[in-house]
């Protein structure tokens, strides 16, 4: 990543889903103007999450997710679908297709006599004089109703019902108008209707008619996403705890775990808050440090470390001069410092033969000293004396059962967007299971998680 770039984990991540052939991914790739996702008349075309990053005007910069049918069906159709929900944990807002042929029954007749329908009204919209209308048994001089098809919703109501649940915002696309739009376009308000009185969706409606083919509507849908986009983050990682002016040393160890040739983007990240604040960052390895402090004429407001050098750096750093580390500043970039503060006291209360899981968020190549599954398991063994039982887990897998955990330790989260980390936290705490964050451990293991934190106003 530049420092220019948006990463991945900070965009607002939308999420497209309806069941097998309703046009979501003919929807996604009008939206993006790429052809982003295979597109077929066979049901089942897209058979995983298709990810994608980007800059949509006028969304900015986001991640479009286009998932596998709700009704998928067999062994492999289930784990698409689980797949599918899982998007459901990192999504910042939904768009749930439907194909208007599924839920509306538009035959020759019907469509005539809407039309007719229309007609009129058009017409008396325009006149000043009554007007005589013809077919007046079949209208009736009142507004036709839609005929709808006796069909099976319980996918939509199912996937609007965990959306709600989890606050997710929505907006449902009705998709295919193509043939009947302005009859779809007037009759909006009794869609609306069915969709309340047959349970689909209980709140106020956001419902977009829309046609792929005829590219009806996508202006519409990227307006309606830009309204929903929300405030991502109540707190930066570092911005508002400096000042400008201020010295700030980053401690970057290069490691055999190091990436060749660039910082990993935690430290990117800081650096770039530390720049646009106008302050002055020093960066440098931990056995440079002692002598970067001592050179200054001014000391330092704060050093901000790798978590694994906590151990060379705390008795580096004067007790006048805040310490903190890049993990603990991106759990709280992320949401869930507070959380995972208050779990770290689960480590006194370990036994023997207890599990911990150890997850993160990345997919890096493990090193032979690599911090989560050699550094954080050694260092935990030495302080508890206890022998205890480790499992790991990295990307976007992550156990579907936390009851057997005594303890999980989890990364800080750059490489997954907030609401995924925020959904993994909570995940673990009704099950129960006390979480913390790689920073909090090790300042904490070190004993200097006091110190660690007291530049965080929400925990000091």
């Amino acid at each position: 990543m530049g420092l220019n770039s948006t990463p991945s984990s900070e965009r607002v991540q939308i999420g497209f889903f309806g069941k097998r052939n309703a046009g979501k991914s003919s929807i996604v790739n009008k939206i993006t103007n790429q052809k982003m996702s295979l597109v077929s008349e066979v049901k089942g075309t897209t058979t995983d999450p298709v990810i994608k990053t980007m800059e949509i005007l006028p969304l900015g910069p986001v991640v479009i997710i286009d998932t596998p049918g709700l009704d998928d069906v067999g062994e492999l159709g289930e784990m698409r679908v689980k797949r599918t929900s899982e998007i459901l944990d990192r999504v910042d807002i939904a768009v749930v297709v439907i194909d208007v042929n599924e839920i509306i029954e538009l035959d020759e007749e019907n469509i005539s006599l809407l039309n007719k329908d229309l007609e009129i009204k058009n017409y008396e919209s325009d006149q000043s004089t009554d007007f005589i209308k013809s077919d007046s048994d079949k209208i009736n001089n009142s507004d036709l109703k839609l005929k709808y098809k006796d069909a099976d919703f319980e996918k939509e109501k199912e996937l609007i019902a965990l959306l709600e649940k989890k606050k997710v915002p929505y907006i449902i696309v009705l998709n295919k108008i193509e043939n009947y739009e302005n009859i779809i376009k007037a009759k909006l308000d009794d869609i609306r209707s069915f969709f309340k009185e047959t349970g689909i969706a209980t709140q106020n409606i956001s419902l977009i008619p829309a046609s792929a083919l005829s590219e009806t509507g996508i202006h519409e849908i990227k307006e309606e996403i830009a309204h929903l986009i929300p405030d991502k983050h109540s707190y930066p990682l570092v911005s508002d705890l400096i000042e400008e002016n201020d010295t700030i040393i980053l401690v970057i160890p290069i490691d055999s775990a190091a990436p060749k040739g660039r910082i990993i983007l935690p430290q990117q990240m800081v650096l770039r808050e530390v720049l646009d604040k106008k302050a002055i960052a020093i960066c440098v390895q931990p056995e440079n440090l002692v002598a970067t402090i001592a050179n200054l004429k001014e000391k330092p407001k704060l050093v901000i470390t790798d978590s694994q050098a906590f151990g060379e750096v705390k008795d580096m750093v004067p007790e006048d001069i805040y310490l903190t580390s890049f993990s603990i500043l991106m759990a709280r970039h992320k949401g869930i410092l507070t959380e995972t503060y208050k779990g770290i006291k689960s480590i006194d209360s370990l036994k023997n033969g207890d599990k911990i899981l150890i997850s993160e968020g990345c997919t890096h190549h493990r090193q032979c000293d690599d911090i989560g599954t050699v550094k954080i398991p050694n260092w935990l063994k030495k302080y508890t004396g206890l022998d205890l039982h480790f499992e790991f887990s990295s990307g976007a897998g992550y156990p579907e059962n936390l009851n057997e955990y005594a303890l999980i330790i989890h990364c800080g989260g750059c490489m997954l967007g907030d609401k995924q980390v925020q959904a993994r936290i909570k995940k673990a705490y009704n099950a129960g299971v006390n979480v913390t964050n790689y920073g909090i451990a090790i300042a904490y293991m070190k004993g200097i998680l006091d110190k660690a934190v007291s530049v965080v106003p929400e925990i000091s």
